[in-house]
């Protein structure tokens, strides 16, 4: 099997800018229903945050690291099939700097 082409930090900007801006991170509860269900099936673990009670980590377990693993390959190639390679690199760049601009004015107005 061929080594994965991972992404360059350029192509994670632009591909973070789009998930960002499409608003496709979850809110805080849906990341909670998340972690708990990633907790049931036994691919992470909760724990507090030190110095800090109201504050939560979670983590993977060893079988959720080995699934992250199984799993980035075909989403890296996905990602690269559906948004990175059909760009040139100016049109990256852009991508990253008008969606990122997105969503930060999208983080600002909740945050307020």
């Amino acid at each position: 099997m061929a080594e994965p082409k991972w992404l360059s930090a350029e192509e994670m900007r632009a591909w973070q800018a789009f998930l960002a801006a499409g608003a496709l991170y979850t809110s805080k509860s849906g990341l909670t229903y998340q972690i708990t269900q990633l907790e049931k099936a036994g691919l992470a673990r909760r724990g507090s945050w030190p110095g800090d009670v109201r504050g939560v980590v979670a983590a993977l377990t060893d079988a959720g690291r080995r699934r992250l693993e199984q799993a980035a390959p075909g989403h890296v190639a996905a990602v690269r099939g559906l948004l990175i390679d059909v760009l040139t690199g100016e049109q990256l760049a852009a991508v990253a700097d008008g969606l990122g601009e997105v969503a930060r004015r999208l983080g600002a107005a909740t945050d307020d």
